[in-house]
Parts: C-alpha cells; structure tokens; sequence
C-alpha cells in the first residue's frame, strides 16, 4: 500500500477531514491534499512526521511496506 493511501486510511478511521489534519499539521489543505492524492510523490520527511503526529499514529506505521 502507498504512503498516500495510509494516510488515507488512517484520516477516515479517525473520522477527520483533510482539512483537519492539514490544520493539525501545520500544512495547507492542498499540500495536503496532494500528497493523500499521490501528486506529491516525495514529501519531505518533516512533513510526514508532522501527518503522523497530527493523525496520532507512529511514523513507521506509515511508511511500513
């Protein structure tokens, strides 16, 4: 499973909105967006972290193959 699709998986099993998480992550809706879309194929890592910590999940959890 790709990265954008845990992050997918782990918003909607929370029930949050894109645009709570971008919140929580201190990113705008459409960065946001494009990297739960697949358009952003290489975030940064910094950016990850801050998804994980905003969706309370371990980092590993979403970059586990």
């Amino acid at each position: 499973m790709a990265l954008a699709d845990r992050i997918r998986q782990e918003r909607k099993a929370l029930k949050l909105t894109q645009e709570a998480v971008a919140r929580r992550s201190g990113m705008t809706l459409n960065g946001y967006a494009d990297i739960e879309r697949g358009r952003a194929r290489d975030p940064h890592l910094s950016t990850v972290v801050a998804i994980s910590k905003a969706l309370g999940v371990p980092l590993c959890q979403l970059l586990e193959d």
